[in-house]
C-alpha cells in the first residue's frame, strides 16, 4: 500500500512538473523603434563625451598660468 501511494505521488509530481514546464509565457510587448533609437544614441556617443558637455560649457576657457 505504501509503495502504491509513493508511485502515485511521484507520477503526480512528474506530470505536474511537465505540465508547468510546457507552459509558454506571453512575450512582453516591445517597442522596437524605441529600443533601436536608444541603442543608436548609445552607439553615437559610446565614450560618453556628452555627459559633461553642460559642465564644460559653464567652465569657460583656461586663464593664463592656470593648470588644468
Amino acid at each position: 500500500m505504501k509503495v502504491a501511494v509513493r508511485v502515485v505521488l511521484l507520477v503526480g509530481i512528474a506530470l505536474g512538473g511537465v505540465a508547468g514546464w510546457t507552459q509558454i509565457a506571453a512575450a512582453p510587448a516591445v517597442d522596437t523603434d524605441k529600443q533601436i533609437a536608444a541603442m543608436k544614441a548609445k552607439l553615437d556617443d559610446w565614450p560618453q563625451l556628452d555627459r559633461y558637455k553642460a559642465a564644460n560649457a559653464t567652465l569657460g576657457s583656461v586663464a593664463p598660468g592656470e593648470d588644468r
